[in-house]
């Protein structure tokens, strides 16, 4: 199954952003194809919040993300990080 069609791996990766930004938001307010960067979005992560979600991706699921374009793809929304993490 897809990352973006598995609830539960999205619920598990909305915690790990609240938690590794240190953001006082709920986890389950982050839409699935809200923006988490951005002026527009609830969470509003920065390059160094995207920079620690790299290193807890890399440590829980095995994917390193080394290219900031491909980072800046992965970050956009819950949705894409979660296809990110389970393809298929």
């Amino acid at each position: 199954m897809k990352g973006s069609l598995d609830t539960a791996l999205k619920a598990q990766l909305k915690r790990m952003i609240v938690e590794e930004s240190d953001k006082d938001v709920a986890p389950e307010t982050i839409g699935d194809d809200d923006p988490l960067f951005g002026m527009e979005s609830g969470v509003q992560l920065d390059s160094l919040d995207a920079i620690q979600l790299s290193m807890a991706i890399q440590l829980r699921y095995g994917i390193k993300i080394t290219d900031s374009k491909e980072a800046r793809r992965a970050f956009e929304t819950v949705n894409r990080l979660a296809d990110l993490v389970k393809p298929e």
